[in-house]
């Protein structure tokens, strides 16, 4: 049978918490699990959790199961790898420190008829939580049926939220893969998203969300430093995405300040508002020396 929801995990040396992931997928609707495939991609583990995957798939599932095992490239390139191997009609990111809601599963697959019918709806955006229950963020109004994740966070709804893509669609927008680089923010493929597509707003717990000291946003500006060409892509995007000056300005600081930590040819601003962006230059090189300094 064709899957028609693929779950997608990413996972690097975290056999302590995937079982959790692992048993909040058993416990959703067993009329749906058959309509789902986890695909698990682990991104070069050195723990055990080939072994425990391995136990899992033989055993006798209601859901398949599907292992692939990558040399160490980062989150970005499990999600390239995932996207080209989903067979699912549709394509859902479970972090594998993360677990699904009860019911999550059933919820998006009844949401088929308000995401397939819309050739301009990618997907559907909807909520997590934290293990206590506390709402990650705020609820969606209920007068934005559809919208975009930039639209959302204008209106003061950004933050962690749970993403389901039409699969045929996110295949259309892997991440750029840079050499020397492990991470690449997920705004650089959701702002691509943003300029063709919408999402279904929904108001559903999909996800609940633990983060872990050793996360990746543990130590958010060595990540970036490291990262600065991926960083650089993404402020380089938003200078022509921002609704102020003000926001402009911001992105085109920080756009040289990341262009000038590894000086690559590649990826520059190509935008409309070129002359605005090199007046920004002197502020950037200050940008540049604050990064440098903070780490």
């Amino acid at each position: 049978m064709i899957p028609r929801l693929t779950i997608f995990t990413p996972t690097y040396n975290r056999a302590h918490t995937i079982q959790r992931t692992y048993e909040s997928i058993l416990r959703q609707d067993a009329k749906f699990l058959s309509q789902v495939e986890w695909l698990i991609v682990d991104d070069g583990s050195t723990d055990n959790t080939e072994e425990l995957v391995r136990d899992w798939q033989n055993k006798q599932l209601p859901f398949s199961l599907h292992y692939i095992k990558q040399q160490n490239g980062g989150k970005h390139t499990a999600f390239n790898r995932a996207i080209q191997e989903a067979r699912g009609d549709f394509f859902f990111t479970v972090d594998s420190d993360d677990w699904l809601t009860e019911g999550s599963v059933k919820k998006i697959l009844k949401s088929k008829e308000n995401i397939t019918g819309e050739d301009s709806v990618c997907g559907i955006i909807a909520l997590k939580c934290f293990p206590n229950g506390e709402l990650i963020g705020r609820r969606y109004p209920d007068n934005y049926p559809l919208c975009s994740t930039r639209e959302l966070e204008l209106a003061g709804h950004g933050g962690e939220r749970s993403l389901v893509f039409r699969t045929k669609i996110i295949k259309q927008y892997p991440f750029p893969v840079i050499p020397g680089e492990r991470f690449c923010t997920e705004c650089v493929v959701y702002d691509k998203i943003d300029a063709n597509y919408k999402y279904f707003v929904s108001n559903d717990i999909l996800t609940v969300c633990e983060y872990q000291s050793d996360g990746l946003t543990s130590n958010i500006i060595s990540l970036m430093m490291r990262n600065a060409i991926g960083y650089k892509i993404y402020f380089a995007q938003r200078i022509d995405m921002a609704t102020t000056t003000k926001e402009r300005f911001s992105y085109a600081i920080r756009y040289w300040a990341f262009k000038l930590m590894k000086h690559d040819t590649q990826y520059n601003y190509q935008g409309t508002n070129k002359i605005f962006v090199a007046m920004c230059l002197p502020l950037g090189i200050l940008s540049y020396l604050f990064y440098k300094m903070k780490n």
